[in-house]
């Protein structure tokens, strides 16, 4: 049976919000690296709001700066999304992310870590 421990995001500090400062995917920011090896796993559950007067889109990598692994939301001003519904992550992959406008997207969240 599995033991599940919820943990911070890896690029969080304290569970602070985890602000996205570039716009760019060379510049793309760690929001989490999930556990090493492939029998453990990693439940990944990641919101994310505008602080920006204006309509920005928002990219999550997920494991991979290929675009066909993104995941790409536009958020309005003021507002505050779910934009990884308990996705399952381990082998030390990571998730980034960065906004169509820099430093005006902060995301933050939580991990269930699933211990076999």
């Amino acid at each position: 049976m599995a033991t599940v421990t919820k943990q911070l995001l890896t690029g969080s500090t304290n569970g602070m919000p985890i602000t996205l400062t570039t716009a760019v995917t060379s510049g793309a920011v760690t929001i989490h690296t999930a556990i090493a090896g492939t029998t453990d796993m990693d439940e990944v559950w990641v919101w994310a709001t505008n602080i920006h007067t204006g309509v920005i889109t928002l990219t999550i990598e997920c494991g991979t700066a290929d675009e066909d692994q993104h995941i790409r939301v536009k958020i309005q001003p003021d507002d505050t999304v779910l934009v990884v519904p308990g996705m399952i992550l381990n082998n030390a992959k990571v998730i980034k992310g960065f906004s169509s406008t820099a430093d005006k997207c902060n995301v933050f969240g939580y991990v269930n870590r699933l211990d076999y």
